[in-house]
């Protein structure tokens, strides 16, 4: 098989498995995604701020919860409309598209990123670990927005390294229009761009002059403001401030550094050490040797990217350890991983010569290895052994398994019943008609 050969069959065949991927998710997200767990409250405030924000009511008349106000608007925008377009209680049932949508993003910015800043090879294994990863899959599939936010800033700065490459106004455009979109998922998408923004003036001072790089930032900022505006029009309207989840941020910030929160200002291993957990021990492995050859070589944007919004966690965030804020640097490692990976895999081939069918199998047997890995859900064989038991791994659909319509079924008997005994039940006996 001649090389041209070859790289058409990979390129089929990342298309059947990225396919095959969303897949899966659709399943997944099916049964078991877009409906609240109870086991993270932050799901019922959002489906509660996301009817208030699409009702005719008033705060003081409204009946459910505003705690989620603090949360930017699309997600409950999302829910609400949702709501309005297909009622109670079948829009619960729609709900689990937010999940596919949030990996179907994060797999296309992974995608854009690593083939722009690196090569298609690893963006192909990148955005294959990333649709298998369990921990991605697990909060994809929750009505939280951190896996959209990372997505959406990932697709923006792929939208970047294009315009870098092939410097065309649409997009310029495109990419201050996701940007916007990601800062109105969740803030946190702010500081995640910033590094590659960055990198983005220092590239484009290199190849233009100052003025034409003053015009591209503000194209940048213009199409973020204009996708901003409906978002700020309902804010203001019915929170009573164009900004106000943005400002509610900022004062629990400061509040969480004052005195009465000093407890939690320290060093947080946790966000170290839960990398292992997240992304599995092998990958995690992969991910050190990728960073280790980016160094070497360099190619400095991803692990300097990583370290940055790692140190942010460890040193600076003042609020409780949460798994999920993990997720905001995790796929930056995968594409550190993957680029480790094919690295390895050249040596093979190298060591191998002409057998290219036995190059094949032992890339194809690799990767599906690292996927399994990736998506099984326990703790790293070390850290078992550490504390004496061996625990079994368990795949992402077994840890998302549960009785999604049992649980939809019995909120809509209390609805129809009036039984108000949950902040859900009690919300759609209201507004459900």
């Amino acid at each position: 098989m001649t090389y041209r050969g070859l790289r058409l069959k990979s390129i089929t065949l990342f298309r059947l498995a990225f396919f095959i991927t969303l897949f899966y998710h659709v399943i997944l997200g099916f049964l078991f995604g877009g409906f609240p767990l109870g086991s993270c409250p932050d799901e019922e405030w959002v489906i509660s701020l996301g009817i208030y924000l699409v009702e005719n009511v008033s705060p003081e008349e409204f009946v459910g919860t505003l705690v989620a106000k603090d949360k930017p608007l699309l997600l409950p925008l999302f829910i609400g409309y949702s709501f309005k377009l297909f009622g109670f209680p079948t829009f619960l049932y729609i709900l689990f598209t937010w999940g596919v949508a949030q990996i179907g993003f994060l797999m296309l910015g992974v995608y854009l990123l690593a083939r722009e800043v690196l090569d298609k090879r690893t963006a192909y294994i990148a955005t294959l670990i990333v649709g298998w990863n369990w921990h991605i899959g697990w909060y994809a599939h929750r009505l939280l927005n951190d896996v959209m936010a990372v997505g959406l800033a990932l697709v923006a700065a792929g939208l970047l390294s294009l315009y870098l490459r092939e410097p065309r106004l649409r997009y310029l455009v495109f990419s201050g229009v996701v940007a916007g979109l990601a800062l109105w998922t969740k803030e946190v998408s702010l500081y995640i761009l910033l590094p590659f923004l960055v990198y983005f003036i220092i590239v484009r001072l290199r190849q233009i002059p100052h003025k034409t790089l003053l015009r591209d930032i503000l194209c940048i900022i213009f199409s973020t403001v204009v996708v901003s505006t409906p978002f700020m029009a309902i804010c203001a309207l019915k929170l009573g401030n164009p900004i106000l989840p943005f400002l509610l941020k900022v004062h629990k910030y400061l509040y969480a550094t004052g005195s009465a929160h000093k407890r939690y200002l320290f060093f947080h291993t946790y966000y170290i050490y839960w990398i292992l957990f997240a992304l599995g021990l092998f990958v995690t492995l992969l991910a050190v040797f990728g960073l280790f050859l980016l160094i070497k070589c360099k190619k400095l944007l991803i692990p300097l990217w990583f370290f940055f919004l790692l140190s942010i966690y460890v040193f600076i965030y003042p609020f409780r350890v949460y798994d999920h804020y993990s997720i905001h640097y995790t796929p930056l490692l995968i594409i550190a991983a993957s680029y480790g990976l094919w690295r390895i895999l050249d040596a093979i081939r190298y060591r191998l010569g002409n057998k290219e069918q036995v190059y094949l199998i032992i890339s194809g047997l690799f990767i599906a290895f690292i996927l399994v890995n990736t998506n099984l859900y326990g703790p790293p064989l070390f850290y078992s052994f550490s504390r004496k038991a061996f625990y079994i791994p368990i795949t992402l659909y077994q840890k998302m398994c549960w009785d999604k319509f049992g649980a939809i079924s019995k909120l809509v008997f209390m609805v129809e019943e009036k039984r108000s005994e949950t902040l859900l039940a009690k919300l759609f006996i209201t507004y459900a008609n």
